[in-house]
């Protein structure tokens, strides 16, 4: 299944005993359909392991009823029940926006692309010093069909600061998860080998959610605060910060 490249799934129940909702519940409760939800979740949860995303849409049908679903880190939202017999239309339009949206309206990361062949072709002809780095290379390029190689632009940050009131920013190009949390709600954190394309060299990326807590503070300000200190033995930060800048991507509360 090319989960790597899905931009929604319809998944559909021929009966009423195989959907994850009671359609007799005059809320569509979802009592007594605890092991028909995790396939949805199921699927939701492998796209966005293989996609940089903000949130997904998905359809689910049953018999005559469809119900939308948007899903991102924090759990799902479910539509109320659609009557095909009488409210068809609704579906219809559902459908016909979906397929005008652009990539960023459907939930996709916009500081995220696909690598270009010439990025790619680069990253083949990069020679590692370690046997380990090598390694790493060749799991990207090896896991690419699955876990096609992306291009990832971040801020980036000097020498002596964490911040800088001109900010620049760096492509990196990443592909198949070193570790991952396997989960689709919470902190969803993933480590890449990512390469740096204008420094030809290969670095450590971490991706998460963070909480937006008061108190809890973003990983990039502690690494400045550890700097400040002069704690030794941490690693050192070269770039960060959520994405989007002064307007985050964020879940639905």
């Amino acid at each position: 299944t090319a989960y790597a490249f899905m931009e929604t799934y319809i998944e559909v129940k021929p009966t009423q005993k195989s959907a994850f909702y009671d359609r007799t519940q005059p809320d569509g409760s979802f009592i007594r359909r605890k092991k028909a939800v995790f396939r949805p979740a199921d699927y939701a949860s492998e796209i966005f392991l293989r996609q940089h995303r903000e949130f997904l849409f998905s359809v689910h049908i049953t018999d005559t009823h469809v119900r939308l679903i948007r899903w991102d880190r924090a759990g799902a939202v479910v539509s109320s029940g659609i009557d095909l017999h009488i409210m068809a239309r609704q579906f219809l339009d559902f459908i016909s926006r979906f397929v005008t949206m652009t990539p960023a309206e459907r939930g996709h990361d916009p500081t995220v692309q696909l690598a270009t062949s010439e990025q790619i072709e680069e990253l083949k002809h990069f020679h590692h010093a370690t046997k380990y780095g090598r390694q790493m290379v060749q799991t990207i390029l090896q896991n690419s069909r699955l876990f096609p190689i992306r291009q990832v632009s971040c801020q980036v940050i000097d020498g002596s600061s964490c911040e800088s009131s001109t900010p620049s920013y760096r492509t990196f190009l990443i592909g198949i998860s070193l570790a991952d949390a396997g989960t689709l709600t919470g902190r969803a954190t993933r480590g890449y080998a990512a390469y740096d394309i204008e420094k030809q060299r290969l670095v450590f990326m971490k991706d998460s959610w963070r909480s937006d807590v008061i108190g809890v503070h973003p990983e990039l300000e502690v690494y400045r605060r550890l700097r400040e200190k002069g704690v030794k033995y941490v690693a050192t930060a070269i770039g960060g910060g959520d994405v989007g800048g002064s307007q985050p991507q964020m879940t639905l509360n």
